[in-house]
């Protein structure tokens, strides 16, 4: 009456009833599997506010920059800024007037 189920060895433990299609612990082989996509949304209220939590725990790690550096890097960035800006108006300059005398367009301003 009880066969081993499918390929498995004579001396598995998991065996199949025929009649009733359950396998040595009693469960139903035939039984739905839990369905990943639903299983992601479980909890996902629970876990979204749990992030929110870690990053809030996080954020009280970092060691913040005062005032002065503030100050000091905010200036050093918008003095990069005029620069590359004044580097690339002389590129566009140069190659605008260089492509209206090989183009002949009239004069380059």
């Amino acid at each position: 009456m009880n066969e081993p189920c499918g390929n498995s060895s004579p001396g598995s433990k998991v065996r199949m009833n025929r009649m009733a299609k359950t396998n040595a612990s009693g469960k139903r082989d035939d039984a739905p599997k839990p369905n990943k996509f639903v299983g992601f949304f479980k909890n996902i209220g629970l876990r979204v506010a749990q992030a929110f939590v870690d990053t809030y725990h996080e954020l009280h790690k970092v060691t913040w920059a005062t005032r002065k550096d503030l100050i000091n890097y905010s200036l050093v960035v918008l003095v990069f800024l005029v620069f590359m800006g004044i580097v690339v108006g002389a590129f566009d300059t140069v190659a605008g007037k260089i492509i209206m005398r090989i183009v002949g367009g009239g004069q380059a301003s």
